[in-house]
């Protein structure tokens, strides 16, 4: 893992290097505001991102602040996620807005340890909210980012991998600290797209084609 670490400019490097022909387009990737990236990355847990797009944009249509929105009942919220079983997370979204609005006026507080007293936001949804919203350098570190890092460092993945200090050491110091937002997009459309968690596609993977995936070295993806 040490050896792999000390290459962390060349890894930047492959990365933004694939992610100019391949990364993906989402509504929320052009938002700068702070409100709807939070909602986005609420509505995006444990969701592909594909299916979420209609409802967030079905929704910041309707409601277009966070003081029309704050509005909504929960059973307004569950009937426009319903379609594609989000609807248990209508009453944290509900909550979240409601607070937004009545403590901090309509705006999402800046720091990450009040954005984590939201209702429903935990770690990684604002560290994603810090890092897209103000180009905070900041890992974000989720399911799809641990089976990356894990591949590529031999690291453990089980079910406990993303709280280890070692899964969290090799996030921090892989991350890009002068381009975190444009690093952050390409390693998640990475895991979606190339290092999926069945059927990796090896054979298209910058990094195990330089040696620098123990995954692929192990599994002699390679020669």
């Amino acid at each position: 893992m040490k050896s792999n670490l000390r290459n962390a400019p060349r890894f930047h490097r492959l990365l933004h290097s694939w992610a100019r022909s391949n990364l993906r387009e989402y509504p929320w990737r052009r938002e700068q505001d702070r409100f709807w990236l939070l909602l986005s990355k609420m509505m995006l847990r444990r969701t592909r991102a594909d299916q979420v797009v209609p409802i967030y944009e079905h929704v910041a249509k309707r409601y277009p602040t966070a003081e029309e929105l704050a509005t909504a009942s929960a059973e307004e919220l569950r009937a426009l996620l319903y379609p594609l079983g989000l609807e248990w997370r209508a009453d944290n979204i509900v909550s979240m807005v409601r607070e937004v609005v009545e403590r901090y006026n309509g705006e999402v507080p800046g720091t990450k340890d009040e954005m984590m007293s939201l209702p429903g936001v935990g770690d990684y949804v604002a560290s994603a909210v810090a890092c897209f919203a103000k180009g905070e350098p900041t890992p974000i570190i989720d399911t799809n980012v641990v089976r990356v890092l894990g591949r590529l460092f031999g690291l453990r993945l089980d079910g406990e991998a993303r709280r280890r200090k070692e899964m969290r050491d090799a996030a921090t110091m892989c991350l890009d600290q002068r381009q975190p937002r444009l690093y952050s997009y390409a390693l998640l459309d990475f895991a979606a797209l190339v290092c999926a968690a069945s059927a990796p596609r090896c054979g298209e993977c910058p990094f195990g084609q330089q040696g620098l995936c123990e995954y692929a070295q192990q599994k002699k993806h390679f020669p």
